[in-house]
């Protein structure tokens, strides 16, 4: 078996997969003595993920589809939230521009971390204690019973 490290620096990933193909060709035809394919089965299988993953990438990219994020679904959750129901709690005026710069926020990894920042500052309008979020979307008192849901069309 030969294992070789190939370092392409800035090379583009069409080159990359050219090279590693053709790499691939050459070992799979000189590594065995018995017909393609029989005696090699690593090499071809590499040879065919290589070329099923390039054609499955041409045929996406043709059609304009891109791979979702982990910020995709974090930013669609997060819009979903009416952050205005939160203006009440946020009685002191460094509370009033956190809250303004979550609203305004676009980025969903930011907008999460100034959630994250706004909850563990703002207090209890019941009993004056620690408020905490759940599930994402609910803020909790954990001495009285009082709860706020931030999600549209949901009453408090």
């Amino acid at each position: 078996m030969v294992i070789i490290f190939i370092i392409l620096p800035r090379v583009q990933v069409a080159f990359g997969a050219l090279v590693f193909i053709l790499f691939q060709t050459f070992l799979a035809i000189v590594s065995s003595s018995l017909p393609y394919g029989l005696g090699n089965v690593g090499y071809t299988a590499h040879l065919a993920g290589v070329m099923v993953g390039v054609a499955i990438g041409l045929v996406l990219a043709r059609k304009g589809v891109e791979a979702p994020g982990p910020s995709a679904s974090l930013g669609r959750k997060l819009d979903k939230l009416e952050y205005e129901r939160m203006r009440p709690l946020a009685r002191k005026p460094a509370n009033e521009a956190r809250l303004d710069a979550l609203i305004k926020e676009d980025i969903p990894e930011v907008k999460e971390v100034l959630l994250e920042d706004l909850v563990s500052r703002v207090r209890c309008p019941q009993c004056d204690s620690i408020v905490m979020l759940h599930r994402g979307h609910t803020l909790k008192c954990e001495r009285c019973e009082w709860q706020l849901d931030l999600r549209r069309g949901r009453g408090s």
